[in-house]
């Protein structure tokens, strides 16, 4: 079992809950996140007086204030609308309020939503419409919407506010914590700003891939890779290339479908994976075996065979990635083995100790996957489709 890097280090109710999925493919989202928030207005009370302010833009004291996730109210034509919030209360023991908020983190504002519900609150006295989102779009857009004479101003808010709010209240420890933590996981809270030391490191690290490619290119020219099937091997093929976020060999059959790549991952966009630390952010060292969607059922042998070899992949070193893992969105990759390179090339001194090192795990991924003889004879029949493109995403990094 997989354990999350965050989950490891320190326990968190918020992200505990979240990987839960009462289906495959399906997350909480905003829902998840209202109902964390909401969690918080109720039981922190300096939080909740913080986050009306933000809200209404009101300056006035509230009081008995009650919070609702369930509103349902009748809307043009039959229909029903539900605020994400519905919050009302007293201003000053004297005049009642409700505000309606609508939340969004992945999707994007609606504006006839909004107007829907500024219609709605048009015949409120102290009615408040507030719009929380995570895109500096949405909120532009927000702040731009026309309402006319339909009902009161929107309150645009970006969910960093929010976190601010949150971590300004006096009980900003315990569970506040963890959901403060939680946010700054998904990018909801404010950014770092940029320290010299980042500066530093983008400076130094320019030259990387430079040196990336050179390993690549002595991996291939001084090092065996018999382990990897002759027709793999084919070397009119053989060749180094940037592509695809990727830095690696590529040991590519005339039908490309059965290719094998390893190398480095520089940039998971197009593999669609996580780093094997479990982020969006890294450098690993990757072997990918791949093969065409379009191939249907020729692909099962080879599935059939991999899925048995992935526990001994993975305890070559690093994780092993099946087409049908949740974290694997790459419908062209069987497999993708990878392993941080950094733990890879930790302790090894001079560049032909850590080559030799990178060589060492790319080797014992090979052993596990072809050395019983049972995947090779599977691949000749992932044939017949076209390479991919060679004009998109190629950068020549020859000096």
């Amino acid at each position: 079992m997989t354990i999350d890097a965050h989950e490891a280090e320190t326990p968190n109710l918020f992200r505990s809950l979240f990987s839960w999925r009462p289906r495959a493919a399906i997350k909480p989202g905003e829902n998840f996140l209202t109902e964390a928030v909401v969690y918080m207005l109720r039981r922190n009370e300096e939080f909740q007086a913080r986050f009306i302010r933000l809200v209404t833009g009101s300056d006035q004291v509230a009081s008995k204030v009650s919070i609702n996730t369930r509103a349902a109210y009748r809307g043009d034509k039959g229909s029903t609308i539900y605020p994400d919030m519905e919050i009302k209360g007293v201003w000053d023991e004297a005049s009642s309020f409700v505000i309606f908020v609508e939340n969004k983190w992945w999707a994007r504002f609606d504006p006839n939503q909004i107007k829907a519900y500024a219609k709605l609150l048009s015949g409120q006295p102290h009615g408040h419409l507030a719009f929380i989102c995570a895109r500096a779009s949405d909120f532009r857009e927000a702040s731009n919407v026309q309402l006319g004479d339909a009902g009161p101003a929107i309150v645009p808010v970006l969910w960093e506010n929010v976190y601010c709010a949150l971590r300004a209240s006096s009980e900003s420890s315990g569970l506040e914590a963890e959901l403060l933590a939680f946010m700054q996981d998904h990018n909801l809270g404010p950014g770092a700003p940029i320290r010299p030391g980042m500066i530093e490191a983008y400076l130094a690290g320019r030259s990387l891939p430079d040196r990336l490619h050179r390993y690549a290119e002595v991996l291939l020219r001084d090092y065996e890779w018999t382990r990897i099937p002759q027709r793999q091997r084919n070397p009119d093929r053989l060749r180094v290339r940037l592509a695809y976020g990727r830095l690696a060999i590529e040991f590519a059959p005339p039908s490309w479908s059965g290719a094998i790549t390893i190398g480095f991952l520089l940039d998971a966009f197009d593999h669609k994976v996580p780093f094997e630390n479990g982020g969006k952010t890294g450098l690993d060292l990757m072997l990918r075996l791949e093969a065409s969607p379009a191939l249907g059922p020729l692909r099962e042998p080879a599935l059939t065979v991999l899925k048995s070899k992935a526990p001994a992949v993975r305890a070559a070193g690093g994780v092993a990635r099946l087409l049908d893992d949740p974290e694997n969105g790459n419908k062209h990759t069987l497999l993708i083995a990878q392993r941080s390179l950094t733990h890879v090339v930790k302790d090894r001194g001079s560049e032909n100790e850590q080559i030799a090192a990178i060589y060492a795990q790319a080797d014992a991924w090979l052993q596990a996957l072809f050395d019983d003889g049972t995947l090779a004879p599977t691949l000749p029949g992932l044939a017949r489709t076209s390479p991919p493109s060679e004009k998109a995403n190629v950068i020549s990094l020859q000096t």
